[in-house]
């Protein structure tokens, strides 16, 4: 049995993975991606963080419900699936709410898990709005939602691609609109 397992952290050692730590403190994990769209960047704000939208262009949301009006304290509860994963669920808080250049949200302290994730929005000119979307957290939720220790540098890479796939979406649903947020979805 002892060589069994022996073999196992072997394999697992030269395949370059991970198995995660339990014990404080966590290792933080950054993921960052970016798009520029063709819409005034009040548009794209008001779209990209309506909770309405987000299955519309967030393709691991299976369900999100928020606690009132979109704005500063507001509670969402996310569902999220991302690959193989089975659904993963997420409570997070709007700690930044500022039309239209910034919205932030933490996971709550109730949470047990060290979660951010921030939009910003820059005018590049009347008509073309840049997107930043980056999330930070910490290695138990990464690892929780991949199921597997294939290693956290390799994981935030494909977490990465993820968001860029997003924006891609969000950037197509609004540049393929008349303009008119709400009306064309």
């Amino acid at each position: 049995m002892r060589i069994l397992l022996a073999l196992a952290g072997l394999c697992l050692a030269v395949a370059g993975c991970s198995v995660p730590r339990h014990d404080p403190p966590f290792r933080q994990v950054s993921m960052e991606a970016e798009i520029d769209i063709n819409r005034p960047i009040e548009a794209v704000f008001a779209f990209a963080t309506d909770p309405l939208n987000e299955r519309l262009w967030r393709d691991e949301v299976r369900h999100l419900s928020a606690s009132g009006p979109m704005g500063l304290g507001i509670v969402l509860d996310e569902v999220i699936q991302i690959g193989f994963s089975s659904n993963s669920e997420i409570r997070v808080e709007v700690t930044a709410f500022d039309a239209p250049s910034l919205f932030r949200v933490q996971a709550v302290a109730t949470h047990n898990r060290n979660f951010r994730s921030e939009r910003t929005f820059t005018k590049l000119n009347d008509n073309w709005t840049r997107v930043n979307y980056s999330t930070i957290t910490d290695e138990r939720l990464v690892f929780e939602i991949a199921l597997v220790p294939i290693g956290l540098a390799t994981t935030a890479a494909y977490y990465e691609w993820v968001m860029q796939e997003n924006l891609r979406r969000l950037k197509h649903l609004l540049e393929a609109s008349t303009g008119e947020v709400g009306k064309d979805f």
